[in-house]
Protein backbone atom coordinates (compact mmCIF):
# COMPACT_ATOMS: atom_id res chain seq x y z
CA UNK A 1 0.00 0.00 0.00
CA UNK A 2 1.30 3.16 -1.10
CA UNK A 3 1.89 6.25 1.09
CA UNK A 4 1.79 10.11 0.74
CA UNK A 5 2.98 11.44 -2.31
CA UNK A 6 6.89 11.60 -3.29
CA UNK A 7 8.52 14.85 -2.61
CA UNK A 8 11.31 14.44 -5.23
CA UNK A 9 13.40 17.32 -6.33
CA UNK A 10 12.91 19.33 -9.83
CA UNK A 11 16.26 19.40 -11.58
CA UNK A 12 16.98 22.01 -14.16
CA UNK A 13 18.11 20.35 -17.42
CA UNK A 14 18.47 24.26 -18.71
CA UNK A 15 21.32 24.52 -15.59
CA UNK A 16 22.88 21.31 -15.96
CA UNK A 17 23.71 22.03 -18.92
CA UNK A 18 25.33 24.78 -17.75
CA UNK A 19 26.79 22.97 -15.35
CA UNK A 20 25.59 25.19 -12.74
CA UNK A 21 26.70 24.39 -9.25
CA UNK A 22 23.80 24.58 -7.24
CA UNK A 23 22.07 22.13 -9.58
CA UNK A 24 24.54 19.53 -9.41
CA UNK A 25 24.22 19.69 -6.02
CA UNK A 26 20.84 18.98 -5.76
CA UNK A 27 21.21 16.58 -9.00
CA UNK A 28 23.85 14.56 -6.50
CA UNK A 29 21.52 14.75 -3.16
CA UNK A 30 18.89 13.18 -5.81
CA UNK A 31 21.10 10.12 -6.95
CA UNK A 32 22.42 9.48 -3.23
CA UNK A 33 19.09 9.47 -1.55
CA UNK A 34 15.98 9.17 -3.82
CA UNK A 35 17.48 8.09 -7.02
CA UNK A 36 14.55 9.43 -8.55
CA UNK A 37 14.18 13.47 -9.63
CA UNK A 38 11.95 15.88 -11.77
CA UNK A 39 13.49 16.54 -15.14
CA UNK A 40 12.20 20.37 -16.27
CA UNK A 41 13.41 22.83 -18.35
CA UNK A 42 13.95 20.20 -20.72
CA UNK A 43 12.57 21.64 -24.38
CA UNK A 44 10.40 18.53 -25.27
CA UNK A 45 7.79 20.23 -27.53
CA UNK A 46 4.42 19.23 -25.95
CA UNK A 47 2.86 18.51 -29.22
CA UNK A 48 5.83 16.13 -30.28
CA UNK A 49 4.32 14.37 -26.97
CA UNK A 50 0.81 14.43 -28.00
CA UNK A 51 1.26 13.04 -31.53
CA UNK A 52 3.32 10.55 -30.04
CA UNK A 53 0.44 9.67 -27.45
CA UNK A 54 -2.17 9.70 -30.54
CA UNK A 55 -0.61 7.16 -32.64
CA UNK A 56 0.18 5.08 -29.83
CA UNK A 57 -3.37 4.78 -28.77
CA UNK A 58 -4.37 4.35 -32.68
CA UNK A 59 -1.60 1.27 -32.80
CA UNK A 60 -2.47 -0.22 -29.23
CA UNK A 61 -6.24 0.14 -30.91
CA UNK A 62 -5.87 -2.48 -33.09
CA UNK A 63 -7.03 -6.34 -33.58
CA UNK A 64 -4.75 -8.06 -31.67
CA UNK A 65 -3.61 -10.53 -34.30
CA UNK A 66 -2.47 -7.54 -36.76
CA UNK A 67 -0.56 -6.01 -33.67
CA UNK A 68 0.98 -9.46 -33.46
CA UNK A 69 2.38 -8.79 -37.10
CA UNK A 70 4.83 -6.66 -35.30
CA UNK A 71 5.90 -9.27 -32.42
CA UNK A 72 9.30 -9.99 -31.13
CA UNK A 73 9.90 -12.93 -33.24
CA UNK A 74 9.47 -10.71 -36.64
CA UNK A 75 12.03 -8.58 -35.70
CA UNK A 76 15.55 -9.30 -37.72
CA UNK A 77 17.66 -7.42 -34.59
CA UNK A 78 20.45 -9.56 -32.14
CA UNK A 79 18.46 -9.70 -29.49
CA UNK A 80 14.88 -10.05 -30.92
CA UNK A 81 13.44 -9.47 -27.70
CA UNK A 82 15.07 -5.70 -27.41
CA UNK A 83 12.27 -4.51 -30.41
CA UNK A 84 8.52 -4.81 -31.09
CA UNK A 85 5.17 -5.86 -29.68
CA UNK A 86 4.62 -7.57 -26.77
CA UNK A 87 0.98 -8.40 -25.47
CA UNK A 88 -0.60 -8.17 -22.32
CA UNK A 89 0.91 -11.08 -20.02
CA UNK A 90 3.80 -11.21 -22.49
CA UNK A 91 6.47 -9.66 -19.91
CA UNK A 92 7.41 -10.05 -16.00
CA UNK A 93 9.09 -7.69 -14.06
CA UNK A 94 8.41 -9.24 -10.76
CA UNK A 95 8.27 -13.13 -10.82
CA UNK A 96 6.61 -13.20 -7.69
CA UNK A 97 3.56 -11.36 -8.72
CA UNK A 98 3.53 -12.98 -12.20
CA UNK A 99 2.87 -11.64 -15.65
CA UNK A 100 2.17 -7.65 -16.27
CA UNK A 101 -1.05 -7.28 -18.17
CA UNK A 102 0.18 -4.18 -20.31
CA UNK A 103 1.11 -4.08 -23.52
CA UNK A 104 4.38 -2.91 -25.39
CA UNK A 105 6.11 -1.65 -28.33
CA UNK A 106 9.84 -1.42 -28.15
CA UNK A 107 12.05 0.43 -30.70
CA UNK A 108 15.85 1.62 -30.34
CA UNK A 109 18.41 3.05 -32.43
CA UNK A 110 19.79 2.94 -35.74
CA UNK A 111 22.57 4.04 -36.33
CA UNK A 112 25.33 3.53 -39.43
CA UNK A 113 28.71 1.93 -39.56
CA UNK A 114 30.01 -1.06 -37.76
CA UNK A 115 28.56 0.23 -34.44
CA UNK A 116 25.52 0.05 -36.10
CA UNK A 117 26.15 -3.94 -36.69
CA UNK A 118 25.91 -4.55 -32.24
CA UNK A 119 23.45 -6.19 -30.68
CA UNK A 120 20.59 -4.04 -29.69
CA UNK A 121 21.22 -1.68 -32.72
CA UNK A 122 19.24 -1.66 -36.19
CA UNK A 123 16.35 -1.38 -38.08
CA UNK A 124 12.83 -2.16 -35.86
CA UNK A 125 10.14 -3.62 -38.25
CA UNK A 126 7.00 -0.96 -37.87
CA UNK A 127 3.38 -0.90 -38.76
CA UNK A 128 3.46 1.62 -41.82
CA UNK A 129 1.33 5.02 -42.07
CA UNK A 130 -1.77 2.27 -43.53
CA UNK A 131 -1.71 0.02 -40.55
CA UNK A 132 -0.91 2.57 -37.95
CA UNK A 133 -1.07 6.54 -38.58
CA UNK A 134 1.42 8.38 -37.68
CA UNK A 135 2.79 5.73 -34.91
CA UNK A 136 6.38 5.18 -36.80
CA UNK A 137 7.31 8.79 -37.41
CA UNK A 138 6.12 10.52 -34.50
CA UNK A 139 8.11 8.14 -31.30
CA UNK A 140 10.84 8.45 -33.97
CA UNK A 141 10.52 12.20 -33.76
CA UNK A 142 9.62 11.47 -29.77
CA UNK A 143 12.90 9.86 -29.38
CA UNK A 144 14.84 12.19 -31.26
CA UNK A 145 13.36 14.91 -28.70
CA UNK A 146 14.82 12.79 -25.94
CA UNK A 147 18.22 11.50 -27.29
CA UNK A 148 19.38 15.35 -28.24
CA UNK A 149 17.54 17.23 -25.28
CA UNK A 150 17.91 14.66 -22.20
CA UNK A 151 20.85 12.70 -22.85
CA UNK A 152 23.51 15.20 -23.32
CA UNK A 153 23.08 17.70 -20.06
CA UNK A 154 22.65 14.57 -17.80
CA UNK A 155 25.64 12.40 -18.88
CA UNK A 156 27.52 16.29 -18.58
CA UNK A 157 26.35 16.53 -15.18
CA UNK A 158 26.94 13.11 -14.23
CA UNK A 159 30.53 12.91 -15.57
CA UNK A 160 31.31 15.91 -12.81
CA UNK A 161 29.28 13.78 -10.14
CA UNK A 162 31.56 10.85 -10.72
CA UNK A 163 34.73 13.00 -10.39
CA UNK A 164 35.60 13.11 -14.15
CA UNK A 165 36.01 15.97 -16.86
CA UNK A 166 32.66 17.33 -18.51
CA UNK A 167 32.86 14.59 -21.74
CA UNK A 168 33.86 11.78 -19.86
CA UNK A 169 30.97 9.93 -20.56
CA UNK A 170 30.89 10.57 -24.11
CA UNK A 171 33.30 8.42 -24.86
CA UNK A 172 30.67 5.44 -23.80
CA UNK A 173 27.74 7.15 -24.90
CA UNK A 174 28.81 7.51 -29.22
CA UNK A 175 26.11 6.28 -29.61
CA UNK A 176 23.93 5.30 -26.55
CA UNK A 177 22.34 1.84 -26.28
CA UNK A 178 18.71 2.99 -26.29
CA UNK A 179 15.55 0.69 -25.34
CA UNK A 180 12.90 2.90 -25.98
CA UNK A 181 9.34 1.46 -24.61
CA UNK A 182 6.09 2.27 -25.66
CA UNK A 183 3.58 0.71 -22.89
CA UNK A 184 0.11 0.57 -22.76
CA UNK A 185 -2.28 0.23 -19.60
CA UNK A 186 -5.89 -0.56 -20.06
CA UNK A 187 -8.51 1.47 -18.69
CA UNK A 188 -11.13 -0.33 -15.77
CA UNK A 189 -8.94 -3.21 -14.92
CA UNK A 190 -6.11 -4.32 -12.98
CA UNK A 191 -2.97 -2.99 -14.52
CA UNK A 192 0.59 -2.79 -13.21
CA UNK A 193 4.10 -3.14 -13.72
CA UNK A 194 6.10 -5.36 -10.70
CA UNK A 195 8.45 -4.14 -8.81
CA UNK A 196 12.14 -4.00 -10.29
CA UNK A 197 14.80 -2.02 -11.03
CA UNK A 198 15.82 -0.48 -14.16
CA UNK A 199 19.47 -1.83 -15.44
CA UNK A 200 20.88 0.79 -17.29
CA UNK A 201 22.42 4.35 -16.57
CA UNK A 202 19.35 6.03 -15.87
CA UNK A 203 15.84 6.02 -17.32
CA UNK A 204 13.72 9.26 -18.88
CA UNK A 205 9.83 8.34 -18.23
CA UNK A 206 7.33 10.89 -20.39
CA UNK A 207 3.77 9.96 -19.62
CA UNK A 208 1.46 12.21 -21.28
CA UNK A 209 -1.95 13.51 -20.52
CA UNK A 210 -4.75 11.58 -22.29
CA UNK A 211 -7.30 12.83 -24.49
CA UNK A 212 -10.34 11.25 -23.39
CA UNK A 213 -12.67 11.92 -25.95
CA UNK A 214 -14.32 8.08 -27.46
CA UNK A 215 -10.88 6.78 -26.86
CA UNK A 216 -10.34 3.56 -28.00
CA UNK A 217 -9.21 0.42 -26.45
CA UNK A 218 -7.54 -2.20 -27.10
CA UNK A 219 -10.43 -4.87 -27.80
CA UNK A 220 -12.31 -2.04 -29.39
CA UNK A 221 -11.14 -1.29 -33.24
CA UNK A 222 -14.32 1.31 -33.52
CA UNK A 223 -13.09 3.93 -30.81
CA UNK A 224 -11.45 7.30 -32.47
CA UNK A 225 -8.74 9.54 -31.12
CA UNK A 226 -9.57 13.20 -29.87
CA UNK A 227 -6.01 14.77 -31.48
CA UNK A 228 -6.24 17.09 -28.53
CA UNK A 229 -4.47 20.14 -27.68
CA UNK A 230 -2.88 21.58 -24.67
CA UNK A 231 -6.17 24.07 -24.44
CA UNK A 232 -8.73 20.95 -24.90
CA UNK A 233 -10.36 20.85 -21.46
CA UNK A 234 -11.46 17.02 -22.15
CA UNK A 235 -7.24 15.75 -21.71
CA UNK A 236 -6.86 13.99 -18.71
CA UNK A 237 -3.98 14.34 -16.10
CA UNK A 238 -2.45 11.38 -15.80
CA UNK A 239 -2.51 9.93 -11.62
CA UNK A 240 0.23 8.62 -10.03
CA UNK A 241 0.66 5.63 -11.29
CA UNK A 242 4.01 5.18 -10.13
CA UNK A 243 5.12 4.31 -6.94
CA UNK A 244 8.72 4.14 -5.60
CA UNK A 245 10.03 2.30 -2.69
CA UNK A 246 12.09 4.28 -0.16
CA UNK A 247 11.98 4.96 3.39
CA UNK A 248 10.67 1.65 3.70
CA UNK A 249 7.39 2.39 2.03
CA UNK A 250 5.87 2.21 -1.79
CA UNK A 251 5.57 6.34 -2.14
CA UNK A 252 3.21 7.18 -5.35
CA UNK A 253 5.06 10.00 -7.87
CA UNK A 254 2.57 12.58 -9.03
CA UNK A 255 3.13 14.08 -12.59
CA UNK A 256 3.87 17.63 -12.84
CA UNK A 257 3.44 19.93 -15.35
CA UNK A 258 6.18 20.29 -17.38
CA UNK A 259 8.13 17.90 -15.86
CA UNK A 260 9.14 14.38 -16.20
CA UNK A 261 10.86 11.44 -13.53
CA UNK A 262 14.30 10.22 -14.46
CA UNK A 263 15.70 7.95 -12.00
CA UNK A 264 19.05 6.32 -12.09
CA UNK A 265 19.72 2.52 -12.82
CA UNK A 266 21.92 -0.55 -11.91
CA UNK A 267 24.64 0.42 -14.33
CA UNK A 268 25.10 3.92 -12.80
CA UNK A 269 24.91 2.75 -9.48
CA UNK A 270 27.57 -0.08 -9.93
CA UNK A 271 29.75 2.79 -11.99
CA UNK A 272 29.53 4.94 -8.88
CA UNK A 273 30.59 2.52 -6.46
CA UNK A 274 27.37 2.38 -4.91
CA UNK A 275 26.99 5.84 -3.68
CA UNK A 276 24.29 6.22 -6.17
CA UNK A 277 20.64 4.69 -6.01
CA UNK A 278 19.07 2.65 -8.42
CA UNK A 279 15.66 2.80 -6.37
CA UNK A 280 12.49 -0.41 -6.63
CA UNK A 281 9.71 1.39 -7.94
CA UNK A 282 6.28 -0.21 -9.80
CA UNK A 283 3.67 0.96 -11.50
CA UNK A 284 0.11 0.38 -10.12
CA UNK A 285 -2.79 1.92 -12.45
CA UNK A 286 -5.45 -0.37 -11.04
CA UNK A 287 -9.43 0.41 -12.48
CA UNK A 288 -8.73 3.74 -13.81
CA UNK A 289 -11.67 4.96 -15.95
CA UNK A 290 -8.63 6.17 -18.11
CA UNK A 291 -6.00 4.16 -19.86
CA UNK A 292 -2.49 4.94 -19.27
CA UNK A 293 0.07 5.50 -21.95
CA UNK A 294 4.26 5.83 -21.23
CA UNK A 295 7.05 6.27 -22.71
CA UNK A 296 10.27 4.91 -20.95
CA UNK A 297 13.74 6.06 -22.42
CA UNK A 298 16.12 3.33 -20.93
CA UNK A 299 19.75 5.17 -21.54
CA UNK A 300 22.80 2.59 -22.04
CA UNK A 301 26.52 2.57 -22.93
CA UNK A 302 27.15 1.51 -26.41
CA UNK A 303 26.63 -2.15 -26.33
CA UNK A 304 30.38 -3.17 -26.91
CA UNK A 305 31.68 -0.53 -23.83
CA UNK A 306 33.74 -1.25 -21.00
CA UNK A 307 32.78 1.57 -18.32
CA UNK A 308 35.53 2.41 -15.35
CA UNK A 309 34.08 1.88 -11.38
CA UNK A 310 34.67 4.63 -9.34
CA UNK A 311 34.11 5.20 -5.00
CA UNK A 312 32.38 8.07 -4.72
CA UNK A 313 32.34 10.41 -1.21
CA UNK A 314 31.38 13.76 -0.63
CA UNK A 315 33.40 16.49 -0.84
CA UNK A 316 33.18 18.65 2.84
CA UNK A 317 33.05 22.01 0.56
CA UNK A 318 29.86 21.33 -2.11
CA UNK A 319 31.21 23.10 -4.64
CA UNK A 320 31.93 22.64 -8.27
CA UNK A 321 34.05 20.00 -7.71
CA UNK A 322 31.23 17.47 -5.76
CA UNK A 323 33.23 14.37 -5.31
CA UNK A 324 36.32 12.89 -5.44
CA UNK A 325 38.34 9.45 -6.21
CA UNK A 326 39.01 6.99 -3.97
CA UNK A 327 41.68 4.49 -4.48
CA UNK A 328 41.70 1.38 -5.88
CA UNK A 329 43.08 -0.43 -8.98
CA UNK A 330 42.46 -0.26 -13.32
CA UNK A 331 43.96 1.38 -15.85
CA UNK A 332 42.54 4.18 -18.10
CA UNK A 333 43.22 6.89 -20.73
CA UNK A 334 44.13 9.72 -19.10
CA UNK A 335 44.53 12.60 -21.88
CA UNK A 336 40.78 11.38 -23.56
CA UNK A 337 38.66 10.78 -20.40
CA UNK A 338 40.02 13.14 -17.48
CA UNK A 339 39.95 10.02 -15.49
CA UNK A 340 42.93 8.97 -13.30
CA UNK A 341 44.35 5.42 -13.91
CA UNK A 342 44.95 4.98 -10.59
CA UNK A 343 42.15 6.02 -9.47
CA UNK A 344 39.27 3.76 -10.95
CA UNK A 345 38.36 0.02 -9.13
CA UNK A 346 37.89 -1.86 -12.01
CA UNK A 347 35.58 -2.34 -15.03
CA UNK A 348 31.99 -3.19 -15.95
CA UNK A 349 31.15 -5.05 -19.05
CA UNK A 350 27.74 -3.10 -20.87
CA UNK A 351 27.31 -6.16 -22.61
CA UNK A 352 27.56 -8.60 -19.78
CA UNK A 353 25.18 -6.26 -17.66
CA UNK A 354 22.36 -6.12 -20.85
CA UNK A 355 22.49 -9.81 -21.74
CA UNK A 356 22.62 -11.01 -18.26
CA UNK A 357 19.19 -8.83 -17.94
CA UNK A 358 17.31 -9.66 -21.03
CA UNK A 359 18.32 -12.90 -20.19
CA UNK A 360 16.53 -12.54 -16.94
CA UNK A 361 13.28 -11.16 -18.42
CA UNK A 362 12.82 -13.45 -21.26
CA UNK A 363 14.18 -16.52 -20.88
CA UNK A 364 14.55 -17.39 -17.24
CA UNK A 365 11.08 -15.18 -16.13
CA UNK A 366 13.40 -13.76 -13.60
CA UNK A 367 11.96 -10.23 -13.12
CA UNK A 368 14.57 -7.04 -14.82
CA UNK A 369 16.93 -5.36 -13.34
CA UNK A 370 17.26 -6.67 -9.32
CA UNK A 371 13.95 -8.00 -8.87
CA UNK A 372 15.01 -10.81 -7.35
CA UNK A 373 16.56 -9.22 -4.57
CA UNK A 374 13.41 -7.62 -3.75
CA UNK A 375 11.21 -10.17 -3.11
CA UNK A 376 9.18 -10.49 0.13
Amino acid sequence: MAERCANLPIISLSALRCLCPKELEKLRRACTTEGFFYASDHGIGEEIVNEATVSALRFFSLPLEKKLQFSQEHQSITPKTCRGYVPAGGETLDSTRGADPKEIFDDGLEVEGEKGRANFMGRTFLPDETTAPGFAASTAALRREVVDKVMPPLCKAFSILLGHKETFLDEFMSPPTLIQRCIFYPANCNSFAGKHTDNGLFTALLVPKMPTTNEPSPHDTNGSVSETGDDDKTATPPKASLEVFTQGRWIPVPPLKGCFPVNIGDLLQHISGGTFVSTPHRVEHHFSPSPRISFPFFFYPFYESRVPVVALEEEEDSSHQLIKVRGGEGKGNNEETGRDPEKTSGFVSVKEVMDRNFSQIWQEGGGAGRSKELED
